[in-house]
């Protein structure tokens, strides 16, 4: 009896002990990699253990700075489950004692992927050089404005010289998406860097969050390009009011679909001095769907039939939005389409795609052309593409952009196709699609230097009371 006794109390303390252990190990940093369609993105989990309960931090290294509250951590018998509200994140999987890792399903929302969580050391961060540390060697200042006309308030940043009183003034605009006032995507600030840059050569420069992000109300999700023209509206009259300096000459920058709402601006408005287009389609909304839906699929390494498919999709679709005025008519048909393409496409995957398509975003972009509200922009225009753009490839694009310049005959309107450029206007040499967080480089110097050069000749041709037109 006493061997027996012995043995079960060795088994229950090895037991215990590996139990123990088993707990202190989950304690650290584990990461694991998402693949995504034409990239990566790590996701990781730092956990600590204080007094038997559990406490961490989540967060997405290559996409962002945040981190977030883990909300619940629980393990037992190996098997953890881990969830972060404000992301609507959870991971549910099991111990490898051996192994020291963690397999198991990550899920966010409706995304769901398999996932190994790895112990590591340190997370590491591809460093960021270009983008700006204070102290700053000009004014800034947050501020906030008002769109009436929607109801909403709008927050950002203004910087300007800390010395002269009168400058020439430039609003930067975000694309497709809500970003917020330094247009942060894969922990790149491009907005903060180019607002860095133009401050210290001499402009003010007036940035902010969109609607719905940051301290700004409103819902960027339901709103359209010509939603967000009347926030840069607003915008020009804020400047025009402001008591911190004078303002007579006010320029535009904008990214991708940015540059729509740039040009939808500027043809409302007659005070606005120059446009800059940075990526920006030129081509009809419909056919630039399309030409989206060929470029991103080729980088993606689908085959030309698979291609084709996606294409003729796509083409159908927009035949329906189109000729459907009703959007009850459109769900209808957009449902019958999918589901004779394929039956097996669950309802749940069936109501995104409709909810996307009829969506006022989708609806408004697919119609809009832009070479009509360009030829109605009285002022100068700079569009800058680069080489390598899978999102707006310099391809079509350019050529409706210089139609419209031959035919308003603008003297210091200009395109320009730089090489070896992404959609972000990073240098991309070896030919990476879209992993742009990869990149240490946020915006190509040579994209700084060239708006820089441009942007005083065109100013001076506004003084001039010429408006640059022949």
């Amino acid at each position: 009896m006493k061997i027996q006794s012995i043995i079960v109390f060795i088994l229950t303390a090895i037991l215990s002990l590996q139990c123990s252990k088993t707990r202190d190990d989950i304690a650290g940093i584990w990461e694991g990699n998402l693949k995504l369609p034409g990239f990566e993105s790590r996701i990781v989990f730092t956990i600590e253990i204080h007094d038997n309960n559990y406490s961490g931090i989540f967060s997405k290294p290559d996409e962002s700075d945040n981190e977030f509250i883990i909300d619940k951590i629980s393990f037992e018998n190996k098997s953890i489950h881990v969830s972060i509200n404000a992301i609507q994140g959870d991971f549910r999987g099991n111990f490898d004692f051996e192994k020291n890792l963690f397999k198991g399903i990550w899920s966010q929302g409706k995304f769901q992927q398999s996932i190994v969580l790895n112990k590591i050391s340190r997370v590491y961060k591809t460093p960021r050089p270009q983008t700006p540390l204070p102290p700053f060697p000009y004014n800034s200042q947050y501020i906030s404005f008002e769109n009436k006309q929607d109801n909403i308030t709008l927050s950002g940043s203004l910087s300007w010289p800390s010395t002269g009183n009168d400058f020439t003034t430039i609003i930067l605009i975000q694309g497709g998406g809500s970003h917020d006032r330094d247009y942060t995507i894969f922990r790149h600030q491009p907005f903060l860097v180019l607002s860095d840059f133009l401050t210290k050569q001499g402009f003010a420069v007036l940035r902010w969050d969109e609607r719905g992000v940051g301290n700004s109300t409103g819902n960027g999700m339901s709103a359209t390009s010509a939603d967000f023209a009347k926030d840069v509206l607003s915008a020009i009259d804020f400047l025009k009011k402001s008591p911190l300096f004078k303002t007579n000459n006010i320029g535009l920058i904008g990214h991708s679909e940015g540059g729509n709402v740039a040009s939808e601006t500027a043809k409302m408005n007659r005070d606005v001095s120059f446009v800059i287009l940075l990526g920006c389609p030129g081509l009809p909304g419909d056919r630039y769907q399309c030409q989206f839906e060929e470029s991103t699929a080729r980088a993606m390494g689908l085959s030309d039939e698979s291609i084709e498919k996606r294409i003729i999709l796509q083409r159908k679709i927009l035949e329906i939005v189109f000729e459907e005025p009703n959007n009850d008519t459109v769900e209808m048909k957009l449902k019958t389409l999918f589901k004779t393409l394929n039956p097996n496409f669950t309802d749940e995957r069936l109501n995104q795609a409709i909810a996307r398509f009829l969506s006022p975003w989708f609806q408004h972009n697919a119609k809009y052309d832009p070479e009509k509200t360009l030829l109605q922009v009285n002022c100068p225009i700079l569009a800058i593409y680069g080489e390598k753009d899978l999102h707006v490839p310099p391809e079509g694009n350019v050529e409706v952009i210089q139609k419209v310049i031959n035919k308003t005959n603008c003297r210091q309107s200009k395109v320009v196709v730089l090489p070896n450029l992404n959609h972000f206007f990073q240098n991309n040499v070896k030919n990476i699609p879209f992993r742009y967080g990869e990149f240490e480089e946020t915006i190509s110097p040579v994209v700084l230097e060239l708006i820089l050069a441009w942007i005083p000749r065109s100013v001076a041709v506004l003084r001039n009371g010429t408006n640059g037109l022949g």
